[in-house]
């Protein structure tokens, strides 16, 4: 039986770029399904994982499609360049400072939350932000932040979906977290949206 349950089972890619897709399109279309397999710590991605490819592509593609954006309504190289740049910084920012604040709130909702934990429910989380950002190229002022502000929803959907299984808070405390967690993130989100603007303005 074993034998015959092997060889009907479909090819697993173990690849870095095919874990990749597949955990994208995870965390897009099944949040809860996709955070409840990072409930055993064996199946936690190494943070080299979490950052590149994931982060590091969905951020990159992000940042490149602002730049060029800046290029497409008339800025100068350097202009772009500085909207490349402010990008990047401020959606690493976003990463690594929400991470922080799932694990402060997980703490303190009496969880069992670690920084790694935290770091997979914020950089995998934050995917449906990151993967509209790619309207930026549109060539329309402000198009990337609305767009984002629309994929916010999305966000809060898959943040609140690995709170429990995955950052491993209370179920009891969960809504609590999760208040406290998306203040944090709309904040943040807003402070460091502004950035790519400031650095195009000078």
């Amino acid at each position: 039986m074993t034998t015959i349950a092997n060889q009907e089972a479909p090819p697993h890619d173990d690849t870095r770029w095919g874990q990749f897709a597949s955990r994208l399109i995870g965390v897009l279309v099944r949040p809860a399904q996709f955070f409840k397999g990072f409930a055993a710590d064996d199946e936690l991605p190494g943070t080299v994982d979490i950052l590149f490819p994931h982060a590091t592509l969905l951020i990159g593609v992000t940042a490149l499609a602002q730049g060029s954006s800046m290029l497409f309504r008339g800025a100068s190289a350097l202009a772009a360049f500085g909207v490349l740049i402010s990008t990047l910084v401020a959606s690493f920012a976003l990463v690594l400072g929400l991470a922080l604040v799932i694990l402060l709130v997980g703490r303190a909702q009496e969880g069992t939350t670690t920084f790694r934990r935290a770091l997979v429910l914020s950089a995998y989380g934050l995917s449906p932000l990151f993967v509209v950002g790619i309207v930026a190229l549109l060539p329309i002022p402000g198009v990337a932040a609305i767009a984002q502000l629309l994929a916010m929803p999305l966000a809060f959907a898959a943040i609140g979906a690995g709170l429990i299984p995955c950052a491993r808070i209370p179920e009891a405390r969960g809504m609590r977290a999760l208040a406290l967690v998306v203040g944090a993130l709309l904040i943040g989100w807003t402070v460091l949206a502004g950035l790519p603007i400031v650095a195009f303005e000078f």
